[in-house]
């Protein structure tokens, strides 16, 4: 996966560098054309040509790059912050129950303008808050001894209610899943982020709130819209987190990821046959 990840940022600099060179040269070209043209006529053919050629090169380069990594560069992008976060963080907020740190987020929602749905089921499963506003979607779940099936199975029904339910196409969500004490397999996907649509219009980060150690597991190494909310309402700071809300060392799944990242190869992505978690 970091070959691939190098072998793309050195192409898409390669692009950006060329389009730039590229505007630059033709919009001095508008400006000085007179000039070049009372110089010499020939010499005026001959940079006009270099302009058609520019631009042509410009159009090939940008189809060769989206055509070979369009699709998966969010996906690379995604994968390198999972396993360059840090293990952890660790809430602002004082230790709570389960229920009192469920009804104090709610509490910061409703404060911030957020519409607030409790307690509502959607099909088969019971949610304890859904907080909508605008482009921000924020669920929130209450469960004891957290497992990886319980998040999988409360992100599938999230993604449903939003999509389904609420007609929702485009923004930032949360799934925040309040536990009291969360087992490995479900800290292990805690980084993971969801794209929905062609081009991700919707992505949902998860967050993990382990009350009794006061440690909040996510992916926040990265400024977006979802980690601030997460930052924000889960953990009660600002972003980007200070260095004493953060836990460095790296976490075991973490070492394990990067091993199963190393087998990555556009084949297989481009064929459905490569999964992370």
């Amino acid at each position: 996966m970091r070959s691939v990840r190098k072998k793309q940022k050195n192409f898409y600099k390669f692009l950006k560098g060329l389009v730039i060179f590229s505007v630059i040269f033709i919009f001095v070209y508008i400006g000085a054309e007179p000039y070049v043209k009372a110089y010499s006529a020939n010499l005026a053919v001959g940079v006009n040509y270099a302009c058609d050629i520019l631009v042509l090169a410009n159009l090939v380069v940008i189809f060769l790059y989206y055509s070979k990594y369009g699709k998966v560069e969010s996906f690379l992008k995604d994968i390198e912050n999972e396993l360059e976060d840090a293990g952890y963080y660790i809430s602002s907020r004082e230790k709570e129950n389960i229920n009192d740190r469920c009804d104090t987020i709610c509490k910061d929602l409703e404060n911030n303008g957020y519409k607030i749905s409790k307690n509502f089921d959607v099909k088969d499963f019971s949610f304890n808050v859904r907080a909508l506003k605008g482009k921000n979607y924020f669920y929130i779940i209450k469960v004891e001894n957290l497992d990886k099936n319980d998040v999988l199975a409360y992100l599938d029904e999230m993604i449903y209610d939003l999509t389904s339910n609420c007609f929702k196409r485009k923004g930032n969500g949360v799934l925040c899943l309040i536990t009291d004490n969360a087992q490995e397999d479900a800290v292990e996907i805690s980084k993971m982020i969801t794209p929905l649509g062609r081009k991700g219009q919707l992505k949902i980060a998860l967050a993990i709130d382990e009350t009794d150690t006061g440690n909040v597991y996510f992916q926040g190494n990265e400024e977006t819209k979802n980690k601030t909310l997460i930052a924000n309402f889960v953990m009660n700071c600002d972003m980007p987190i200070k260095d004493n809300y953060i836990h460095k060392e790296k976490m075991p799944f973490q070492l394990e990821l990067e091993k199963k990242a190393e087998k990555f190869t556009l084949k297989d992505f481009n064929n459905g046959n490569f999964y992370l978690h």
